[in-house]
């Protein structure tokens, strides 16, 4: 699950998220993980945005994060659901963040610290939630273990995914 691939990576990132892939093989996820994962139906009638905050909505209660807490402690979400997170500085700017996980992949998020978007917490947090909910909603749109991210994936499945973590993040009731 690549966020904002660009398939013209250099050698060198290109070895980077392979080792970063290999260093998920042969592990498994927690069953707290395991208990949320879900892949839903979308129904075409619907908008992707309203999707995403319901889906965030459904996560956060499930968590237990009430819908008026207003600050979401996504370091202490991901561990709480044992998905291993490393920051890495890609020589692309292209690349926001990479999620993994799958049949013998422990999950794990890659985030790209050159990114613009990734310069402040507050960009990192974003890249979080947004590769959280591929991690739990897109393991069906993959191929295996990996949801490409661009110009030639389906806008859909990004712009819930994007609805997703600013709902997880901010919902209207915290705010």
């Amino acid at each position: 699950m690549f966020g904002g691939l660009n398939v013209d990576i250099g050698q060198s990132d290109m070895q980077r998220l392979m080792n970063f892939l290999a260093g998920q093989q042969g592990r498994f996820e927690s069953d707290a993980l395991s208990a949320l994962v879900e892949n839903p139906e979308s129904e075409a009638w619907s908008r992707p945005y309203e999707e995403g905050y319901r889906l965030a909505e459904d996560c956060r209660d499930e968590l237990g994060i009430g819908p008026d807490q207003v600050f979401v402690d996504m370091g202490a979400v991901l561990d709480q659901l044992g998905i291993q997170v490393e920051e890495d500085a890609l020589k692309t700017s292209a690349i926001r963040g990479v999620a993994v996980a799958g049949s013998g992949f422990a999950p794990a998020i890659l985030v790209n610290t050159t990114s613009f978007y990734n310069s402040n917490e507050v960009g990192k947090r974003f890249t979080l939630a947004h590769e959280l909910c591929h991690i739990l909603y897109d393991r069906t749109r993959a191929r295996k273990l990996s949801h490409l991210s661009g110009p030639w994936t389906s806008a859909r499945t990004e712009k819930r995914a994007n609805a997703f973590a600013a709902m997880f993040l901010a919902p209207p009731s915290a705010i």
